[in-house]
């Protein structure tokens, strides 16, 4: 199973990508809006986790994006709840992916 990871914040992404992998997944990552939608309209990715605050265009641009290109998208809601920890939005859309 091949995913992208979209994080801005290096430490955060580096954190994601070694437990993905630990758990045998391929990783591959983007730091920026743009960069997520080139990677998404040349490779299949089985998932991308997105986060929402990003440089170039934010997240939710990039999933009307993906969308407009008939990428099947699954939005979560769950900033509110989390607006303070970002790893804990990150641990939910996992547990909702691996579920």
């Amino acid at each position: 199973m091949i995913l992208l990871v979209v994080e801005d914040d290096r430490k955060v992404t580096a954190f994601l990508r070694k437990g993905l992998q630990e758990e045998g997944y391929t990783v591959e990552v983007a730091h920026d809006g743009k960069e997520a939608l080139r990677r998404s309209r040349w490779n299949d990715y089985d998932a991308i986790l997105l986060d929402v605050m990003l440089p170039e265009k934010d997240g939710i641009e990039v999933l009307k994006e993906l969308r407009a290109h008939r990428i099947m998208t699954i939005a979560t809601r769950y900033e509110k709840l989390a607006e303070n920890y970002l790893v804990f939005r990150y641990i939910v859309a996992i547990y909702v992916l691996l579920s």
